[in-house]
């Protein structure tokens, strides 16, 4: 079981050390769920988590999540292909869409290794990041 701690842990870890440039807010509500949305001035990454939980495992993997979409936009902006990361998020299901959920899942699951390394938490949760991963891909076909 992971605790709001952690949550509130990996916020600072991806804000501060990984990406200052990327506003973060953690937002309690009654439903996990999570956003990105790339620039129109500052990245911004919104997670949504469910009121009076004792485990925030899936806030957690979501924050990660989209933390890999920042880097999927990112690459894209840098590549002039900004257009092609709109139009992937804008798909509701497919192959092209199951494809662009399963990198941001993969982009997410590093950073995710390198802040339990980092905290020196159990390597395990990885395994729980991807059945969470593989459940969320899922659901794009």
């Amino acid at each position: 079981m992971i605790g709001k701690a952690v949550l509130d842990q990996a916020k600072a870890f991806l804000a501060w050390d990984v990406f200052p440039e990327l506003s973060i807010q953690l937002v309690e509500t009654s439903q996990a769920v999570s956003y990105y949305t790339p620039p129109s001035g500052r990245s911004s990454l919104v997670v949504f988590y469910e009121r009076g939980k004792d485990d925030f495992s899936f806030p957690l993997f979501l924050l990660f999540h989209e933390a890999g979409h920042h880097l999927q936009w990112r690459r894209a902006e840098q590549n002039r292909r900004a257009q092609q990361f709109w139009d992937a998020v804008n798909l509701t299901t497919g192959p092209e869409k199951t494809a662009f959920e399963r990198e941001g899942w993969d982009l997410g699951r590093d950073l995710f290794h390198k802040f339990l390394q980092e905290f020196g938490l159990d390597d395990k949760l990885l395994d729980t990041y991807d059945r969470t991963a593989d459940r969320s891909i899922d659901t794009y076909r």
